[in-house]
């Protein structure tokens, strides 16, 4: 005889377990859908178009003249993360740490936002001077062949997953912002070589965020610093007496934007953090021993929202109500999935939602981690999709909550992959962009006009937009103007669509 739990109390007792504020606002928001109102954005204007002025540029002779990236022959034995984290410590010292921040809070924005001819050049070149032995440091990356930071993470387990600290890989964007301001400086200078230097500095330091850990945590802030580096790049084109930087752009290597690795490690965080769920032992176990698996998950849980890191009675209540509420689900699962019927029968409730639960995360993990295994142009066109698993009876059943601890854990903790794949697109559609403008600005010089048409475009061949799998949208307005359209990789791209103005 199977006890009935009316729907509401279970979505109260799944809050309960966990003792955690993401699922009391997801209970709050389930409870009172009615309460939800749609976001008010009629009405509001679109911000206007961004305008880039562009002086037609030559294809660059030779091609290679100019490179974000250093040729292979280039490249001396040595690793980028070393001089890094020499720069790391300049950085944290507490002299310039405090020059730093009240630099940051009294001029830094203005430093960043003004023109490049209203920059105070003065200021900033005294500034970067008191610095320069941290850039130096920087500099010192540019040719050095590895990147290499093992921080053990394959080995970890339990909540040292979540835990595990990177101060430094946040702290690289203070570093990136040094050397845009040293490119905004060259830029202002007319030292175009120097620009070029200092943003080639900056993506190897992108690169070298990004494949430190391993995780997604690091792919973002070494995306975050391209993207930087990237409009730098932007400023460095626009700039009157630019090269042409086409072939320059396509010297960018795939791997600052690659997620791949670190979609594949975090798509196993659920089994590494919460082996009490997803670690079945072999022997048979005690009733009471399945009971503390569940009591332990829910611990970890309080862990990580600064919770008490001792089992409590309350987690012990909760547990059980969670074991009296996803009983009979889990065992439905079990059969659902070829395990015996007596045996199913015969397992304690603790027993049967714990084998679940782990059921669950296998699946979970498979579901994300299988993405990462598509080559990179089939894994964008999957973004929708994992989105829409999210809101999916997987995470959140029609009847309850959840329907097994393990959907339960998945729920909260699994990476956001959508997100991640977003941010990689982002840039990817970033790079050939540019690389598009530096092909039109190449046929400018050609033929003295802006292109009427993409497919005149043919001596340079422009890029595809990697989001809408064909060519950037241009609109032909006059020899001297051009509308240059992609189509969002974000709902918030600012420079969706670019007005074009050549330089007579």
């Amino acid at each position: 005889m199977s006890l009935s739990i009316p729907r509401l109390p279970l979505r109260a007792v799944a809050c309960l377990v966990l003792g955690f504020q993401t699922s009391v606002s997801l209970c709050h928001a389930q409870l009172q859908p009615a309460m939800a109102q749609p976001s008010a954005n009629n009405g509001v204007e679109e911000p206007a178009p961004v305008v880039w002025e562009i002086s037609a540029a030559p294809e660059a002779k030779p091609a290679l003249a100019y490179s974000f990236w250093p040729d292979r022959s280039e490249l001396v034995s040595g690793n980028t993360m070393v001089p890094i984290q020499r720069s790391l410590v300049l950085l944290l010292d507490k002299s310039n740490r405090k020059e730093l921040n009240q630099q940051m809070s009294n001029q830094w924005d203005g430093w960043f936002e003004s023109s490049l001819d209203q920059l105070p050049k003065e200021e900033i070149r005294k500034y970067l001077d008191e610095h320069q032995s941290l850039l130096s440091e920087l500099h010192r990356a540019e040719f050095l062949r590895d990147s290499y930071y093992d921080l053990g993470l394959e080995s970890m387990r339990g909540l040292e997953v979540i835990t595990f600290l990177l101060p430094e890989i946040q702290n690289m964007r203070e570093l990136s912002r040094l050397l845009v301001l040293e490119t905004r400086l060259a830029l202002a200078e007319d030292r175009i070589d120097d620009a070029i230097k200092s943003i080639r500095v900056n993506l190897r330091l992108a690169d070298s965020a990004g494949a430190s850990g391993g995780l997604i945590i690091c792919r973002l802030v070494g995306m975050a610093i391209a993207n930087m580096s990237l409009e730098q790049v932007r400023s460095t084109m626009t700039h009157a007496d630019s090269p042409n930087l086409y072939w320059a752009i396509a010297s960018i290597p795939e791997s600052i934007m690659d997620m791949q690795d670190a979609l594949e490690y975090e798509s196993t965080i659920l089994s590494r953090v919460f082996p009490s769920i997803s670690n079945i032992p072999a022997e048979e176990i005690a009733d009471s021993a399945w009971t503390d698996r569940i009591v332990q998950a829910a611990s970890d849980f309080g862990k990580l929202n600064g919770s008490s890191t001792v089992p409590t009675p309350e987690m012990q209540i909760a547990a059980g109500l969670l074991v009296i509420a996803n009983a009979d689900s889990s065992r439905r699962k079990l059969l659902s999935n070829e395990w015996n019927a007596d045996r199913v029968a015969a397992m304690s409730p603790a027993e049967a939602v714990v084998r679940a639960g782990a059921i669950s995360i296998r699946r979970i993990q498979d579901d994300f981690g299988k993405w990462a295994r598509l080559p990179r142009a089939v894994r964008m066109q999957t973004i929708e999709r994992l989105e829409a698993m999210m809101q999916s009876e997987q995470f959140n059943n029609g009847d309850f909550l959840v329907e097994d601890i393990g959907r339960l854990l998945g729920s909260q903790l699994l990476p956001a992959t959508a997100a991640a794949l977003r941010a990689e697109l982002r840039s990817e559609q970033t790079i050939a962009r540019l690389a598009t403008v530096e092909a039109i600005r190449d046929y400018a010089a050609i033929h003295g006009a802006l292109p009427k048409s993409l497919q005149d475009v043919t001596h340079l061949p422009p890029w595809n937009d990697p989001v809408a799998l064909g060519p950037f949208g241009y609109e032909f307005i006059s020899d001297t103007e051009a509308v240059f359209t992609s189509v969002p990789a974000t709902p918030s791209a600012p420079d969706s669509k670019v007005i074009l103005r050549l330089r007579k």
